[in-house]
């Protein structure tokens, strides 16, 4: 089905991605484009994968993270800004994600405008929820406003949260907490995936 080849340069690749069924070592990492199942049943970490159907149509691109098939492709979910007023608040908005996989959520991050600076005292502070289908929430992620200035735009994240979807309905909810004081603002919220392979 597949043979074993050393192509250490760029040129060998690229006629290899011609070729369905090989599996190329490239500068230590095999690369493979073929059907299922994955030729190697113990992949390494950061071996690829161009998987076609039977057909040799296209289905996806995919890396071994040490866990799961990731899609190469980085996905983004928009989350709807919160417009709140003054005061202490807490407000929680959800937003699906009709997916056909389950995902691997991989950062988090909010852009925002304050209308003054953001103390320990007069702050906003940012959570990622996964809420699952049973709506069982699970808090992935959480940033905070304290230290940005007044009249600016700033912007907080986080990476590496390495979560991995339970379900294939499921919805990611932005909790905004400004636990006291007057801070007015308007904020965005992103959150950053890729897809597991079934």
């Amino acid at each position: 089905m597949f043979k074993h080849l050393d192509g250490q340069n760029l040129a060998e690749l690229r006629n290899y991605k011609l070729v369905q069924g090989q599996l190329f070592n490239v500068n230590g990492k095999w690369h493979y484009r073929g059907v299922a199942p994955y030729p190697d049943t113990a992949p390494s970490k950061g071996d690829t994968w161009e998987e076609l159907d039977v057909n040799n149509n296209w289905l996806g691109a995919w890396f071994w993270n040490g866990v799961y098939w990731l899609s190469v492709n980085l996905f983004e979910h928009a989350l709807v800004p919160i417009i709140s007023g003054t005061g202490a608040s807490n407000n929680n908005t959800s937003y699906p994600i009709d997916n056909d996989t389950h995902i691997f959520i991989t950062s988090f991050s909010s852009t925002f405008y304050l209308t003054a600076a953001s103390t320990a005292t007069n702050y906003y502070q940012f959570t990622l929820r996964y809420y699952s289908p049973a709506n069982v929430s699970t808090n992935l992620a959480q940033l905070t406003t304290i230290g940005a200035s007044g009249n600016a735009w700033g912007r907080r994240s986080i990476d590496n949260i390495g979560f991995v979807s339970s379900d294939l309905a499921l919805s990611l909810s932005i909790g905004e907490l400004r636990p006291a004081g007057n801070l007015s603002r308007v904020a965005s919220h992103h959150a950053f995936y890729r897809k597991v392979r079934k």
